[in-house]
């Protein structure tokens, strides 16, 4: 599996709830018409598997429903299928076929009938260690949907939803940190955030959390050896790049304009107090001359 279909299969599990209720319609009729009749000339030993015949009439019809409905948009429908082939068909049909296999041979028998454009290239075999995740995540959710639509008259059962979920989460947690799977995080995180904006107001739930803890983890010896290392590379780093570097050529060339500027605001300065100083003397010497004279003149 890449890991641009394990992201968006990730991506989609707060969304199974929709498709989950689009397959459950598509299927609460069963088809009389004979449209959905598998060919057993074509297809002898599968046609002659009831068990077969009953996931395969549900796959095709449920496609139906999805391109009917989402006729722009299949995308996370058809990552709802591949969920749903893989946790729920092959377990019936005692996994004869792996998932892609199995939506291969039931796009064969409906050809005629289904958009071919619907979900292909969107099944896939999902990758056991990641279809665990996927599978207790979305289980994280519907657990939680339950808890949010059972009524308050019901108390115990809701309740019993919230506990689930919350139980399942900290599951999540515990793999999310065994693992690190960046994509996986996420989902849970996503969760952790839906989880919290319900809850925030409180629960009449005993001993529910309003707050769950969070996938993000901190390593203390990281956090304190960063900033001392930033801190000792760092004035070494800065004069490389004073020294070495175009850029730092040219700050000190500026520097050195600065500083001659100032230099020589200085040198005006001190020659103007020189001056200053000069012209203050004069005044002074001529001052006393004057009252000298006044003196002798007045004998």
């Amino acid at each position: 599996m890449s890991s641009q279909t394990r992201e968006s299969i990730y991506s989609f599990v707060s969304s199974f709830h929709i498709y989950k209720d689009l397959f459950d319609k598509a299927n609460e009729v069963v088809d009389t018409s004979g449209i959905y009749k598998c060919d057993a000339i074509e297809n002898l030993e599968d046609c002659n598997n009831p068990s077969f015949v009953q996931v395969c009439i549900k796959t095709a019809q449920y496609l139906t429903r999805l391109k009917e409905t989402y006729s722009n948009n299949t995308f996370g429908g058809c990552k709802y299928l591949n969920y749903w082939i893989q946790y729920e068909a092959l377990s019936i049909i005692k996994n004869k076929y792996d998932t892609l296999n199995f939506y291969q041979k039931v796009m064969h028998i409906y050809d005629y009938l289904i958009d071919s454009d619907t979900c292909d290239g969107n099944i896939e075999n999902i990758d056991e260690d990641i279809f665990g995740k996927v599978k207790i995540v979305y289980e994280v959710y519907d657990n939680f949907n339950k808890f949010r639509n059972t009524v308050e008259t019901e108390i115990g059962e809701k309740c019993a939803y919230a506990t689930k979920s919350v139980t399942l989460y900290k599951e999540c947690i515990r793999k999310c940190h065994e693992s690190s799977e960046h994509n996986f995080c996420n989902e849970v995180e996503k969760f952790r955030w839906i989880y919290y904006e319900h809850m925030k107001s409180g629960t009449t739930c005993s001993g529910i959390p309003n707050e769950l803890p969070s996938t993000r983890t901190y390593n203390l010896t990281v956090v304190v050896l960063v900033p001392g290392i930033i801190a000792l590379v760092l004035p070494f780093l800065l004069f490389i790049f004073y020294k070495f570097t175009p850029l730092g050529f040219s700050l000190r060339q500026k520097i050195r304009r600065k500083k001659g500027m100032q230099d020589n605001l200085e040198h005006e300065g001190h020659q103007f107090l020189q001056s200053s100083k000069r012209i203050n003397k004069n005044s002074d010497n001529g001052q006393y001359n004057i009252s000298y004279n006044s003196t002798k003149y007045s004998q």
